[in-house]
């Protein structure tokens, strides 16, 4: 009877181990549609207008990292973002290039496109602006789901009725 015990648990052992990476895939495709689906929600809620649902998935501590190195925390940005308010119309989309996790984290490489219109208040004449990005992204898991840590822009161009702003954002 020990002789036979050995094999199952040798065919078992084998299974499991042939069958990990399967587990891995699934986990990273499952992070990533989380993720990817927390970047759409973002950008409906801002075409909303509604500042709190574009940040309903950023942790608490989040910071943003310009290309110069200085760090936004999440007050001031919702501080900005209340001027979204002013605009017409917001149009954005989100698009995962790059996705890495491990554990309970994803770094991920993020292309971002936004189109927004509105009047400009001092002389009320149309303003229109396009903003280009990419950025890595550092995502972490929790209690709540998948939380936006941290924001590194990577690439940032946009323009104003089709004028370049000279060094981006």
């Amino acid at each position: 009877m020990l002789v036979r015990r050995p094999v199952p648990i040798a065919m078992t052992l084998y299974a499991a181990l042939a069958l990990a990476p399967l587990a891995t895939a699934d986990a990273t495709a499952d992070a990533r549609k989380a993720i990817q689906t927390a970047y759409n929600q973002a950008n409906a809620a801002m075409a909303r207008k509604d500042v709190n649902g574009g940040l309903a998935h950023f942790a608490p501590d989040f910071e943003a990292v310009t290309r110069n190195g200085k760090k936004i925390m999440l007050p001031q940005i919702r501080q900005q973002l209340q001027q979204i308010t002013m605009m017409q119309s917001i149009r954005a989309k989100s698009t995962i290039q790059k996705f890495r996790l491990k554990g309970n984290q994803a770094v991920v490489t993020v292309k971002e496109h936004a189109d927004l219109t509105g009047v400009n208040p001092q002389n009320k004449q149309k303003l229109t602006m396009s903003i280009d990005s990419v950025s890595e992204d550092t995502w972490v898991k929790s209690g709540k789901g998948w939380l936006q840590k941290r924001s590194k822009s990577l690439r940032e161009t946009a323009k104003i009725n089709g004028k370049p702003i000279p060094g981006g954002m």
